[in-house]
This record gives C-alpha cells, structure tokens and sequence, in this order.
C-alpha cells in the first residue's frame, strides 16, 4: 500500500560521520540499536547497568542485516569499547560514542582503522557476490535460483573468490547433466554447495554414484581425486 511506502515507521536512518568512522552497515546496525535502547528507556526496559535486550529478527528485517552479521559488527564494536555484550543483550557506551563523534578521542579513531578495512573488505565481497548471482538465470525456476544462489554463497566464502564464467560453466554442466529434471538439477547444485566445489562435474559425479540408475549424464572427462577436487 501507498501508506506503507509513505511511512516514517518503514525508514531507518543512520548518522553519516559514524558511517565514514565505522563504515555504512555498522552505522545502520548502530542507529537501529540506539532506537532500541531509546524504546527501551521510555518502556522502563534498561536493566541498572544500562543494558537491554536485542531482538535480532526485529534488527534483520529493519535492516537486512543478517544475525550472523550482527553478531560480527558487535563483537567489533565492543572490541573498541563501543558496545558492552551481555549474551543477547547490549549496552551502547554514549559517552565514547559521543566522544568519538565529536573527535575527541583520538586512541578510538585509531583502533578504528583496521574496523573501517574490514567493513570495505566486506562490502567490496558483497558486491562482487551479488554482480555475480545477478547473472542466474532469472528464467529458472525460482528454487533452482536459490539453489544457485546458495551455492555461489558456498563458494565465495569457501574461495574468497568467485566471477560469472565460473556461474555459467555451472549452469552449462547441470543443463546437461540433469536434463530438464529440476528434482536433479537442485540435488546435485546442492551437492556443489556443500562442498564448497565450483566445478559443477565433481557434484554431477557423485550424483551419479549415489543414483547409478537415475539416467544422469556424467561427464567421462572427470576424473575423481579427492585429494585435489578442493
């Protein structure tokens, strides 16, 4: 609906200065956590120490990012003395934060140095994941999509590396391979996947072992070293 779009309650803001300091999800994650906390107060939901509990489902779905992720930025921040960890619940430290905003700590900032390389690195990985899974074949099924996007997941975080040839000569081998059967073509992607393999022939292999009858056409230029197919 047009109202939904219209919103405030559908807008999540971030501080620009924090953004340049810790870089833009942390700074989005932050501002998300200083909403909390502020609801938080207002309800009478601040434990004596200052701390408060984190629904992380709430935070993902008001900002995409992902619990795991979560639970990366906050160990970070608390690294350099910006947040306080207490199992699922946090304590913002305002007044370093403040500090830091205002540049009056110096020491903080340089700690913040290898944070801000780690959140370009990040970002950088993001976008060279996404430029590739922008190239699936948006023509497929919708499970044989995610099942494509999961296994370029499993291979960049396996690889650190992963470019749209690599996508295309796995579409390629599972068009073949499976022939039109999408039960096949996800069994075998899956198999891919979990292995962390970005040749798709390995995965089609094991396929055919695990079903000898199944009519799966095997690639005979494959041939299986276990020691080397990482």
């Amino acid at each position: 609906m047009l109202v939904e779009l219209l919103s405030q309650s559908n807008y999540q803001s971030f501080n620009i200065k924090l953004a340049h300091l810790l870089g833009l999800e942390s700074s989005i994650y932050l501002s998300a956590l200083i909403d909390i906390n502020e609801k938080a107060y207002r309800k009478d939901k601040i434990t004596e120490d200052g701390f408060f509990t984190v629904d992380r489902d709430y935070i993902e779905q008001r900002t995409t990012i992902s619990k795991s992720r979560q639970n990366k930025i906050e160990t970070e921040l608390n690294r350099v003395g910006i947040l306080e960890l207490s199992n699922d619940c946090i304590k913002i430290n305002l007044d370093i934060l403040t500090s830091l905003v205002l540049e009056e700590n110096e020491n903080i900032r340089k700690d913040l140095s290898s944070f801000r390389k780690a959140a370009t690195a990040k970002s950088k990985g993001d976008y060279i994941l996404n430029g590739v899974k922008s190239n699936i074949d948006q023509t497929l099924p919708m499970e044989l999509q995610l099942a494509y996007s999961n296994w370029l997941d499993s291979v960049y975080a396996k690889f650190n590396f992963i470019n749209k040839q690599t996508l295309f000569n796995a579409q390629l081998e599972v068009n073949a391979a499976a022939n039109h059967d999408l039960d096949v073509a996800i069994d075998i992607i899956n198999i891919a996947a979990a292995n962390g393999w970005k040749d798709m022939r390995w995965a089609v292999k094991v396929y055919k072992e695990r079903h000898p009858n199944s009519g799966v056409i095997e690639n005979k230029d494959v041939n299986v070293d276990w020691s080397t197919s990482y």
